[in-house]
């Protein structure tokens, strides 16, 4: 699959941190991503997955990192994306609980 995961950080109208993803966010595509993406700082208050043309556990799993690590809210998603996502919540919720009880789901 030639379609490799990426993404650019933009700023929005308000001046506020989006980072649009795009392509592949699948394991044969990820490559040093999740090296790339820690290297952002500052808050994001939005993540755009509108770029996204396919996602696997992998993906799904890097997105709600991404997600949860700088509070941001979520767009442009497909319902493929957002069932990944929302299972990679649920599976974290439950190993904090494991941990520290108490802690709430992101996502719905």
């Amino acid at each position: 699959m030639s379609d490799t995961a990426d993404f650019l950080l933009e700023t929005d109208a308000k001046g506020a941190a989006v980072l649009s993803l795009k392509g592949a966010w699948v394991i044969g595509t990820a490559g040093d991503l999740d090296q790339r993406l820690s290297a952002i700082a500052g808050p994001l208050a939005r993540i755009d997955m509108a770029g996204v043309t396919a996602i696997d556990t992998v993906g799904a799993w890097i997105s709600w990192r991404l997600i949860r690590d700088h509070g941001a809210s979520v767009t442009g998603q497909s319902e493929e994306e957002w069932e990944k996502l929302s299972k990679a919540d649920k599976l974290s919720v439950w190993q904090s609980s494991r941990q520290r009880p108490g802690n709430a789901s992101y996502f719905a």
